[in-house]
């Protein structure tokens, strides 16, 4: 009821302005009460995220998020450093975010 009627390249755009916009202006291009449920749950998962670290996007940064996955990595595979690319992160770094 959103996006459904548009083409193919119309959908793309208004998919990657909705999420870039949500994050940062609020600005609103769909309708909310028409969206499905699972977009809603990406556009929730996209705000509490957030954006970049030079960024004025509200919830959390790309990075802290990346960094929190990263330490969940390491307990579930009980590491006792965490690493990114062949480098550690230093602890206090990780305590931080």
């Amino acid at each position: 009821n959103t996006i459904g009627p548009l083409n193919p390249l119309d959908k793309i755009m208004v998919a990657c302005f909705q999420t870039v916009t949500m994050r940062t202006a609020g600005f609103a291009s769909v309708d909310y009460t028409q969206v499905h449920p699972v977009s809603l749950l990406i556009f929730v998962l996209t705000m509490f995220i957030g954006g970049g670290a030079g960024g004025t996007a509200g919830g959390l940064k790309v990075t802290t998020f990346a960094l929190t996955l990263m330490l969940a990595l390491k307990e579930v595979r009980q590491s006792k450093y965490v690493s990114f690319d062949h480098h550690t992160i230093p602890d206090p770094t990780v305590r931080k975010a």
